[in-house]
């Protein structure tokens, strides 16, 4: 049975909604199985941005996605050997990338 529901993505607070719409879209624009920390976070900023919030600072964004991954919507590990740093990287376990971002966007249009 899938995890990822309309019921269960409808129910998140709207920062982890932006939060799950930014690791949506930096998996479909890269094309890949993950993204880093960083690079969710940066598409992060621009997708609060675009729906009227001030982006979360960095603590509170690790937070978002921590309850994320305790949720079942994604995955985080930290890499093996060949990554410089402390990144970690995430995942979507249960549903494609672009069909994820397309229904995260419906539910934020209809929130405005």
């Amino acid at each position: 049975h899938p995890f990822v529901t309309d019921t269960k993505l409808r129910e998140l607070e709207r920062h982890k909604t932006l939060t799950l719409l930014a690791i949506a879209r930096t998996l479909r624009k890269g094309n890949a199985a993950f993204c880093t920390t960083g690079e969710a976070e940066e598409r992060y900023a621009l997708a609060a941005e675009e729906f009227g919030e001030k982006p979360r600072a960095h603590t509170q964004f690790w937070t978002f996605l921590k309850d994320l991954d305790s949720l079942g919507f994604i995955h985080t590990k930290r890499p093996g050997k060949g990554i410089v740093g402390t990144t970690t990287l995430i995942s979507l376990p249960d549903i494609p990338a672009a069909v994820l971002e397309e229904k995260l966007l419906e539910i934020l249009r209809a929130k405005k």
